[in-house]
């Protein structure tokens, strides 16, 4: 599994490039993002959990919006890997680290 720091150049392609493929591949937020992305997405995998059940889908994605503007590229990927079937997971949750793996 390749893992991708994200804000390093030609990132975005890297990560697209593999999303495309379906090759598992993890991202490492380092720095003030890290809050911003931890915390709009525990509301996404909630809404990603509800709509997989397939209940109702709860207003928790309109949950992830404020935090979109703090790291829009990730949601990018984040969207784009899901097209392609890969599942985004919190793989390390350290004070100033996050690693996100999409499988």
């Amino acid at each position: 599994m390749e893992i991708l720091d994200y804000g390093e150049a030609g990132f975005e392609e890297a990560a697209f490039a593999l999303a495309k493929e379906r090759k598992h591949f993890g991202l490492r937020i380092k720095g003030w993002r890290c809050a911003a992305i931890r915390s709009g997405l525990k509301p996404y995998l909630g809404y990603r959990a509800a709509y997989q059940a397939g209940g109702r889908r709860p207003l928790t994605a309109l949950a992830v919006v404020p935090f979109a503007f703090a790291a829009p590229t990730f949601w990018v990927i984040c969207i784009r890997a899901e097209v392609n079937g890969l599942a985004p997971r919190i793989a390390l949750d350290a004070s100033n680290t996050l690693i996100v793996e999409f499988e």
